[in-house]
């Protein structure tokens, strides 16, 4: 009886170590791939915020220069000159509609520009 008790147990401790020879190989493979595939990760995940931003600030570039340009067009608009030269502001009343119109525009422009809509609208 004691014989077979003796054979069992070594079957149970070679069976134990079989398992834990097999177990332990996967286990350290499995951590590695983990790390591994998270390092990548979050790489991937850091260049393509990299990339969005990048991407952000160009259109917001873009945007501002655009918006420098229209409106430096409408400043150095010759009615708007002609306009502050005079003495009475109300003599030339198309001068004077032309004028207003367009510091409206000017006004709606950078009111677009201040909320963002004009970053962020597509115009359709």
């Amino acid at each position: 009886m004691k014989r077979f008790s003796v054979k069992r147990n070594i079957r149970l401790k070679l069976i134990l170590a079989a398992c834990l020879l097999s177990i332990v190989p996967v286990l350290i493979i499995s951590i590695g791939t983990y790390t591994v595939a998270s390092t990548s990760l979050q790489q991937e995940v850091g260049r393509a915020k990299r990339e969005t931003l990048k991407q952000v600030q160009q259109r917001i570039d873009d945007k501002l220069i655009a918006l420098n340009k229209t409106i430096l067009q409408h400043l150095f608009n010759p009615s708007l000159d002609e306009f502050l030269k005079l003495d009475d502001p109300y003599a030339n009343i198309k001068l004077y509609q032309e004028v207003i119109a367009n510091l409206n525009s000017i006004e709606v422009l950078v009111d677009n520009s201040r909320f963002g809509r004009a970053l962020f609208c597509t115009r359709g």
